[in-house]
């Protein structure tokens, strides 16, 4: 809490799949404990950016389940903790079955002055939207301000807040390489944030670009960085599919708990040489993408998609130089160029390459 007295307990929202993966609302739940007894003044109660509160088809839920004015049909949605209504739903009407407020945005409710009682537990129900990642731009928690409008400090009841969840969406997918050459086997290096811990027979799913080849006994080993640890367990199987080469790691014994998963994969580079340019039309930013998944897989039941996926950006596959060297010098030529090859002086390095394509002169080389 931000001052003293109020905090908020009791949050609860059941189902924190994006709105876009489970196609519903889905009810929060808040209570709202030792509220500073006497008027609120205007109260504001402001979710996350991204969220949203989504009262067009069902209603705000204030009272007790057990209330004989609650709205009929919602008993099972009233909080499970409060001991009275919420004050500003009833200060025009104690027998009111619609609340009045006021929604100024997607994430912003507008209350009128209700009276509190430090020794009532208060709060209300009401559904929302859950966005498809949490949000980057805000704290990922509710605000509750009671005379939030005032002038004086003073006449500025109380404030508080509290974390929410994290919303059920992969993250921070990224793919990394030991070599980006063509027809090259190389390391690929994988890491990526599940939020829902993946059952046994569960599995991560990739699918990868068209053109890396996998071997249909593939398998994981650890990533190319001394501090990461072994790669969880998992059995590896691949199949070409009209989409991509499709990579499934099956969790075989225990669950695997949620959180960072970094594991390496030998693969071939394609065949052709690609750039791989900014794309804003696709959801990793560019032409070339990987995209994740996390399944849960019941015997006799369709796969059931844990987390919402997350795509990673590809990378350019290159042809290799014919040549490059760090050629030797003579005395003549050592002396001219400034080459001093002694302990911590300054040095002028000569570098000889030759390209296997010819190169535009507006492109970069590294």
């Amino acid at each position: 809490a931000t001052q003293p007295g109020l905090t908020i307990g009791g949050i609860a929202i059941l189902d924190m799949r994006p709105y876009s993966m489970s196609g519903s609302t889905v009810y929060l739940t808040l209570e709202m404990h030792q509220a500073p007894t006497g008027p609120s003044g205007l109260v504001r109660v402001v979710l996350p950016d991204t969220y949203k509160w989504d009262l067009t088809a069902e209603p705000l839920i204030f009272r007790r389940s057990v209330d004989p004015h609650i709205q009929a049909g919602y008993a099972d949605r009233a909080p499970t903790g409060i001991s009275a209504a919420f004050p500003p739903c009833i200060a025009a009407d104690a027998t009111a079955e619609s609340c009045p407020f006021d929604q100024t945005d997607d994430s912003t409710l507008i209350f009128p002055s209700g009276v509190f009682s430090s020794i009532e537990v208060y709060g209300f129900a009401a559904p929302i939207r859950v966005p498809d990642r949490n949000p980057s731009t805000s704290s990922n928690a509710v605000f509750i301000e009671l005379g939030y409008n005032e002038f004086a400090v003073s006449e500025r009841v109380a404030a508080a807040t509290v974390a929410l969840p994290d919303v059920r969406a992969l993250t921070n997918a990224a793919v990394g390489y030991t070599t980006n050459i063509r027809k090259k086997e190389t390391a690929l290096q994988f890491s990526i944030d599940t939020v829902t811990d993946i059952p046994k027979d569960g599995f991560i799913q990739i699918i990868a670009p068209m053109g890396f080849n996998f071997s249909d006994e593939c398998y994981t080993i650890r990533v190319d960085d001394p501090l990461a640890p072994d790669p969880p367990e998992f059995t590896c199987q691949h199949r070409l599919t009209d989409l991509g080469p499709r990579i499934r790691l099956i969790v075989p014994s225990v669950t695997l708990p949620a959180g960072r998963q970094s594991f390496s994969i030998l693969a071939e580079n394609p065949a052709t040489p690609y750039r791989n340019y900014l794309n804003g039309g696709n959801p990793c930013g560019t032409d070339i993408c990987w995209h994740f998944s996390s399944w849960k897989a019941t015997v006799g039941m369709p796969f059931e998609e844990l987390d919402k996926s997350a795509s990673a950006r590809g990378y350019n596959v290159n042809e290799k130089m014919l040549e490059a060297r760090i050629p030797p010098l003579t005395s003549t030529q050592n002396y001219a160029t400034g080459r001093d090859d002694r302990p911590l002086q300054m040095n002028n390095i000569i570098f000889a390459f030759q390209l296997s394509t010819a190169m535009s002169l507006d492109a970069v080389m590294s």
